[in-house]
């Protein structure tokens, strides 16, 4: 039986250009409307529990670090960010999205934030790099200054 649940890793095939007409945006627009999260981030896909009441959890099976499942993450916002501009998209919500939902001072939160409230998943945050590099990415991505990943493979 086929998995027919929202994959935010699955927008891949936009920003590489593996997929380019109207597949392209049709996938985004599903991937969109079933994970978006607190305004412009993303899970990572439909029940994702980590974080929530996964036996993953990092501080152990029968914690929630979250209220529900489906935490939104900084470097799945950023996957949208870079399928949106592969298909000429404005990106600014993503990277207002990431600016919001940072840390004091700006800084990386980790890899996810509460999608109920917006709150830093604190057992995440030793993985800062992760939202700091694909933030610093996107931000030269909408101001013209690196490639985009599509760019670099043809």
């Amino acid at each position: 039986m086929p998995d027919t649940r929202a994959d935010s890793s699955s927008l891949s095939v936009i920003f590489t250009g593996l997929v380019r007409d109207s597949r392209a945006q049709s996938h985004l627009n599903f991937c969109v409307d079933k994970l978006e999260k607190l305004g412009g981030g993303t899970s990572r896909y439909e029940g994702d529990p980590y974080f929530f009441d996964s036996k993953w959890n990092p501080c152990g099976e029968g914690t929630s670090e979250t209220q529900r499942n489906e935490p939104a993450w900084p470097v799945t916002t950023a996957y949208v960010a870079w399928a949106e501009h592969a298909l000429g998209k404005d990106i600014s919500k993503r990277v207002n999205w990431m600016l919001k939902y940072s840390a004091y001072g700006n800084m990386p939160v980790g890899e996810g934030v509460d999608s109920a409230d917006g709150a830093m998943i604190v057992p995440s945050a030793p993985d800062c790099f992760e939202h700091g590099g694909v933030y610093v990415y996107t931000q030269l991505l909408i101001q013209g200054k690196v490639k985009s990943i599509l760019e670099t493979l043809e």
